[in-house]
């Protein structure tokens, strides 16, 4: 259809996808990540032509995802999250915790406790002491209460203030 190209059906689109290669589909994202406008349509194919860890295009991810969180789409957040954290180098701890910790709040938003969960008890057991590792413990009663647990809930959350009333003093 004039400068578009539309198959008759999905499959015929995933096929055709699926036998371009990944290095093609990299070029043909990185291409498409120029022409797009939209921020997270930009900030998606950026994170599909990368094929190793880079902090400018996970930078971008997170920004989507904030943009995304903010007009209510918390799934989407959550999944330009999830490429944010897949694309930051490994050395960078503290984007990795912030992103992290924000991709438990979309997952938690989305009623996804489980993973919610486990992404923020792997954020509280790695960080260091202080207002991260607070944090982390915060959401992390948040949800365990939110899954039923009330008793381990407000042992998280009187384990979150602990840790904040050490990083007074």
């Amino acid at each position: 259809e004039g400068e578009r190209i539309r198959f008759a059906h999905p499959l015929y689109a995933a096929a055709v996808y699926r036998l371009a290669g990944d290095a093609r589909r990299r070029r043909l994202h990185g291409r498409l990540a120029a022409e797009v406008a939209e921020p997270e349509e930009r900030a998606r194919h950026l994170a599909l032509a990368s094929a190793q860890p880079d902090a400018g295009v996970a930078t971008a991810l997170e920004e989507a995802a904030t943009t995304a969180a903010a007009r209510g789409a918390p799934s989407v957040a959550g999944e330009l999250l999830e490429l944010a954290l897949r694309l930051t180098p490994p050395e960078d701890d503290v984007d990795r915790r912030r992103r992290s910790l924000a991709l438990g709040d979309r997952l938690f938003e989305c009623g996804s406790t489980a993973r919610a969960r486990t992404i923020l008890e792997a954020v509280a057991a790695a960080a260091p002491p202080g207002r991260v590792r607070s944090d982390a413990l915060l959401r992390l009663g948040w949800v365990v209460q939110a899954e039923g647990d009330w008793v381990a809930g407000g042992r998280l959350l009187e384990r979150s203030l602990a840790e904040a009333d050490d990083c007074r003093q």
